[in-house]
């Protein structure tokens, strides 16, 4: 499977993400050029010609946080391009920007396996400490166009968030149970990177070390939070999908 950059730049504001931060690093930088960015088709279609011919690969894989984050016209543009490549591709976006236009129009040239995250299952917690402002009822709505185009897709969640309870842990898994189509889960144990607005509040709310540096794809939690213990945490993530 080859990775290939189509965009860069996330156009949301995750408190759990480094991308919010990035942005205002970057944000005097250039007035004229926005953070969240997609390529020149131009510039797309070299890249693709140049990886198929030296690397021939098999399979690619769209980096893009959220691929699907454009117009329809842009989806239209890209797909003109890649149906000359014919390479069954992945890629990963946010429920809310998935259409049943752009879905078919990708599978048409060769759209394989999707990737979506859920995070958390509780609204009112998503949209207050995460920032990641959707009801369930429209992620699952969103999830169904993927199931009805028989589209193989997959989902994350995390664990561990602050004033996370293990009762609010459950309503994610609740919350997945309901999502048709999928074959795939991977949990993750939430970790304060630098960068990540959450971060601070970690800090300041005493639920970690000021200095400590995150190891990434951990299987335990590095928060000491009253409401969630490092063992529960670490539990439910074990046991995840056996839920």
């Amino acid at each position: 499977m080859l990775p290939v950059e189509t965009h860069r730049g996330c156009p949301y504001k995750c408190t759990f993400c480094g991308s919010p931060t990035d942005v205002d690093v970057y944000k005097d930088t250039d007035e004229k050029q926005p953070f969240y960015r997609m390529f020149p088709l131009n510039k797309i279609k070299e890249d693709l010609n140049h990886y198929v011919e030296k690397y021939n690969p098999e399979y690619i894989f769209f980096t893009a946080d959220t691929f699907l984050s454009c117009s329809n016209k842009e989806i239209a543009e890209f797909c003109e391009i890649y149906k000359k490549i014919k390479l069954p591709f992945f890629i990963q976006s946010r429920s809310e920007t998935i259409t049943d236009y752009k879905v078919r129009k990708l599978l048409e040239v060769g759209l394989s396996r999707f990737a979506v995250g859920l995070e958390h299952g509780n609204e009112e917690y998503r949209a207050q400490i995460l920032k990641r402002h959707y009801t369930n009822e429209e992620l699952l709505k969103s999830l169904q166009v993927l199931s009805d185009n028989n589209v193989s897709f997959s989902i994350n969640a995390i664990l561990g968030f602050p004033e996370e309870t293990r009762d609010l842990a459950m309503e994610t898994i609740e919350l997945i149970r309901q999502i048709e189509g999928w074959d795939d889960c991977k949990c993750s144990i939430f970790q304060p990177y630098y960068g990540a607005p959450l971060r601070p509040y970690c800090v300041e709310n005493g639920y970690m070390e000021k200095d400590l540096i995150c190891p990434d794809n951990t299987e335990e939690s590095f928060m000491n939070l009253p409401t969630f213990s490092k063992e529960e945490i670490s539990g439910l993530y074990r046991t995840f999908i056996m839920y």
